[in-house]
């Protein structure tokens, strides 16, 4: 791109060499009122700074959130803690096992400990140094553009138009489980790409209540469906219809998303 002289915005990823290189050499500019500023009502951390790629020079934008970085932190610890806890009262017959539970249930999860213990009890050792490494990434943002104009809130604005639109096509392909159309007519294929991007609009709108209410700190969206999707409705043979038991979980899911506690029919 940069020899066909066309401008580009690209996240850098946090698996490379070079942007472990970058938030070390910025890590205490990224927390320095000297570098702070505001962004849509949040306070932000901001560096520029000018490296070369691959034989291709480029502006790196280095960008840090406070409060994006608490939530991340927030959420990691519960997932470690829920882990730990799980691997504890379980019984597994092999270290084999208790990583590919890991992996499930949080992918990367493995790198952040070490599995100790004999079958049918193990437990897991934190990996101290590992996970200190992945907080020190959390609430960072690393984007680079090889156009000089652009300016830390242009360039902001610009990715976060673009991530947002991946992330609706990543939620359609694994959390609506919408991958390839194996239809056998147009019509087919209309009709269930109309469904897909319904449910991507209930999806967003349950996502955007999600954090309004910051239901995000305890559940995932999926973790708040599969509780929802509990509740049934039974019919006996007579006709007569009763709704199962409503929990506590499930009355304050309703309450959170201002929908009126069901009855049955």
């Amino acid at each position: 791109m940069d020899k066909e002289e066309i401008r580009f915005v690209l996240p850098l990823s946090f698996s490379t060499k070079i942007s472990s290189q970058l938030i070390s050499r910025h890590l205490k500019d990224l927390q320095s009122p000297q570098y702070g500023f505001y962004y849509r009502g949040r306070p932000m951390f901001y560096v520029k700074e000018e490296t070369v790629i691959a034989d291709v020079p480029v502006f790196a934008h280095l960008y840090h959130d406070e409060r994006r970085k608490a939530d991340e932190i927030d959420h990691l610890m519960r997932r470690i803690v829920e882990l730990e806890a799980l691997v504890d009262k379980k019984e597994f017959w092999s270290k084999e096992e208790v990583w590919k539970h890991l992996e499930q249930a949080l992918k990367g999860s493995g790198k952040l400990f070490d599995v100790i213990g004999q079958k049918p009890r193990f437990q897991l050792k934190r990996k101290v140094k590992a996970i200190s490494r992945l907080m020190n990434r959390m609430g960072k943002t690393i984007i680079l553009t090889n156009d000089s104009n652009l300016g830390r809130e242009d360039l902001l604005s610009l990715y976060r138009r673009k991530d947002a639109l991946e992330k609706m096509f990543d939620v359609i392909k694994n959390e609506l489980e919408c991958g390839r159309l194996k239809v056998s007519s147009r019509e087919a294929m209309e009709g269930r790409l109309f469904l897909t991007y319904l449910s991507l609009i209930i999806y967003s709108a349950l996502s955007r209540i999600m954090k309004e209410q910051d239901l995000y700190k305890s559940y995932t969206l999926s973790e708040v469906i599969y509780e929802l999707k509990k509740l049934r409705v039974v019919t006996l043979n007579s006709g007569k219809s009763y709704l199962t038991e409503i929990s506590k979980k499930q009355r304050m899911l309703f309450e959170k998303f201002g929908v009126p506690i069901p009855v049955a029919p």
